[in-house]
């Protein structure tokens, strides 16, 4: 027998977290790159200007930027369509379409 709609049980706790995991791996990761570079700065061995990129142009940094933009831009405007979609089911029809 099925349940009735908004009586499902709640996401384990451990579910809800792991959201949480990619964030804090692209910070950790980030953060052990920016720190490996520190004690040359420290001691004098490395300027910060030696650091960056002759091999990168303005023009990449920039075309690269609208790239990622541009591919953010339509997950949300997806997203925001398929909330949309689903908001406008209303409860009961999108209970009946998950729930058989």
């Amino acid at each position: 027998m099925a349940r009735p709609p908004g009586d499902e049980p709640a996401p384990p706790r451990r579910f809800v977290a792991i959201g949480a995991v990619p964030h804090i791996a692209n910070i950790t990761g980030w953060a052990t790159a920016e720190l490996g570079r520190q004690p040359w700065l420290v001691y004098g061995l490395f300027r910060t200007r030696d650091g960056a990129s002759h091999a990168v142009f303005s023009g990449d940094v920039i075309f690269t930027l609208i790239g990622w933009v541009g591919l953010y831009i339509a997950l949300a405007i997806l997203f925001l369509g398929l909330i949309a979609r689903e908001i406008s089911l209303g409860p009961s029809a999108a209970g009946k379409a998950h729930h058989g």
